[in-house]
């Protein structure tokens, strides 16, 4: 395509006509990327809540994991909604509400076993407590995929969640969540592992999904010195090296395809046709557990936003006026 305009221009433009996803007046496809998060998915909440705020639409949606999943209520228009979420994904959660199994277990890694309960996640929360609108999802006019690995080919597998059975949807999201000793054990047979492994920043899968223009969604910080790594995965990486040096090996990899990705898209904001949200600070690891950490870190990333791109403040949403009193 000639004469392509920046990012910055498409959004300006698009606003302009206020266009929706499935009906541009433009030959241009717009994606966001989530990076694997774990915990750290709030960051991709904030910033795909203010997103909504801002009326900034994507056309696709590539998730990895964490990042992935607290992305995708963005095709449903509910992502401050799916924020909401976080009062079921820490430690009070479960003592909160006497139903709800209790979703982390860091101990658990002692005794060899994941910390994480994926499928009550997903059947539950995502079910039930604060639930997906599965049917909204499979028609939505945003493309929606979420990266899984391929246990033996090691290659990328997209899974598409729009056209396809709420039991497929669910499928995907526990598929690109099964962290190795996080959430599924290193024996499991399953055919896919967590999308981490090998697109932990899925940029070449957008752009190979047609995407001219990108905002990419970092869940970790900026300023965060090498991988930084938390407890947790320290005491992961000790296990695989011992138990599974193959898939060690692959968990080491993630780092060149994550800088892979980096170096792409710093290519495209040269041309500017790319944009990285990213805070300078995450302060919390992939299995932190206190509500109130999770919350401020989402605010602040909803907080983030419009001052990267120039615009006022905005107000909270009225979904998170709890919270907020609560937490800020």
């Amino acid at each position: 395509m000639d004469n392509i305009p920046t990012l910055l221009e498409l959004i300006a433009q698009r606003k302009k006509e206020n266009s929706k996803p499935g009906s541009r007046n433009d030959p241009y496809k717009l994606a966001l990327v989530a990076e694997d998060g774990s915990q750290r998915w709030v960051v991709a909440g904030g910033f795909g809540a203010a997103l909504e705020a801002m009326n900034i639409l994507p056309d696709l949606i590539v998730g990895t994991s964490g990042g992935g999943i607290g992305a995708i209520y963005m095709a449903t228009g509910s992502v401050a909604r799916g924020c909401t979420t976080v009062r079921y994904l820490n430690h009070a959660g479960y003592h909160r509400d006497g139903k709800l199994p209790k979703l982390i277990t860091p101990t658990n890694l002692m005794r060899r076993k994941p910390i994480m309960d994926v499928h009550s996640l997903v059947h539950t929360v995502f079910s039930h407590k604060v639930p997906i609108d599965w049917d909204a999802l499979r028609v939505s006019p945003v493309q929606v995929f979420l990266t899984a690995t391929h246990r033996e080919k090691e290659d990328t597998i997209l899974q598409p969640l729009n056209s396809v059975p709420e039991t497929i949807q669910k499928e995907a999201l526990i598929n690109t969540a099964r962290i190795p000793m996080v959430a599924h054990s290193i024996m499991d047979k399953n055919v896919m592992w967590d999308g981490m492994l090998s697109a932990p920043i899925p940029v070449q899968e957008a752009l190979s999904l047609g995407a001219t223009h990108i905002i990419v969604i970092r869940c970790k910080g900026a300023h965060a010195k090498g991988e930084n790594l938390s407890w947790v995965e320290n005491i992961i990486n000790t296990i695989l090296k011992y138990r599974a040096p193959d898939l060690h090996q692959r968990m080491r990899g993630r780092h060149k395809k994550r800088a892979e990705a980096k170096t792409i898209t710093k290519e495209m904001e040269t041309e500017g046709r790319a944009l990285t949200l990213q805070l300078p600070h995450v302060a919390i690891g992939p299995a932190e557990m206190r509500e109130d950490r999770l919350f401020r870190t989402m605010a602040a990333a909803y907080q983030h936003v419009p001052k990267v791109l120039g615009e006022s403040p905005l107000p909270w949403p009225s979904e998170w006026t709890d919270l907020v009193e609560e937490h800020l």
